[in-house]
């Protein structure tokens, strides 16, 4: 039994007459030898809503707060100024800040390692943790929540 094979000028053809067409699938052929092509993108057009919320630029920080029966409680987020590995300890394994630690500013938090080189994470604010929102070894997005400080 001898199959003959599709040549690929003709599926070519078959492709290009489908273009601007509005078919979605096409089989040709017979039951030993057929091409079933399916097309993914067609010329339709959907319309969907969809809302889109517009982030502020990245930056080091970001001041937040909210209002718990109607005391307001300022906090600010320490970001990640690296996208890498995140550490909470030293090179001797010890860690550096706990959660409910009072820190200064100034003060190195944390590591991210990215492609071999140890970043420190550094303070912008004096304060006291209030959240570790990462875990040791967890790897982090450039200007992701590392620490929350109240």
């Amino acid at each position: 039994m001898e199959h003959k094979l599709i040549d690929p000028k003709q599926v070519d053809k078959v492709l290009n007459s489908l273009e601007g067409s509005s078919v979605e699938e096409l089989i040709i052929g017979s039951d030993k030898n057929s091409i079933h092509i399916v097309r993914a993108n067609t010329n339709k057009t959907v319309s969907k809503n969809v809302e889109v919320e517009i982030a502020p630029a990245p930056a080091a920080n970001i001041e937040k707060s909210i209002t718990v029966d109607k005391e307001t409680i300022i906090y600010k987020d320490i970001l990640s100024t690296e996208v890498g590995i995140f550490s909470r300890s030293d090179a001797k394994k010890n860690i550096l800040v706990k959660l409910r630690d009072e820190v200064q500013e100034g003060q190195v938090l944390a590591y991210i390692k990215s492609t071999g080189i140890m970043y420190e994470v550094k303070s912008e604010y004096s304060g006291k943790i209030t959240e570790i929102l990462v875990e040791d070894g967890q790897a982090v997005e450039f200007a992701q929540p590392l620490f929350r400080l109240k």
